[in-house]
């Protein structure tokens, strides 16, 4: 953007203080013969519940509990506020 707003830069800065702060941290990608995809999302995820439910039921998905103490890239998964 060409003139950021002063919230638009508190939000960039945000998450450059992030990174700055996690550059030792790493995406481990494994080699590995299984097709499984492991996603997290915050709590307040906008996806169609009904579909969930009937992945669960099918058990092509498991849905699981992630304290928010383990969440490393918490702060990305929250919207960013003024």
């Amino acid at each position: 953007m060409a003139t950021p707003t002063d919230v638009q830069w508190a939000m960039v800065q945000r998450i450059l203080r992030y990174l700055k702060g996690t550059i030792t941290h790493g995406l481990q990608l494994q080699r590995s013969s299984s097709l499984s995809l492991a996603v997290y999302s915050d709590a307040d995820w906008e996806i169609d519940f009904h579909f969930v439910r009937d992945q669960v039921a099918k058990r092509a998905l498991q849905v699981r509990f992630i304290s928010t103490r383990d969440q490393l890239a918490d702060v990305l998964t929250k919207g960013l506020s003024a």
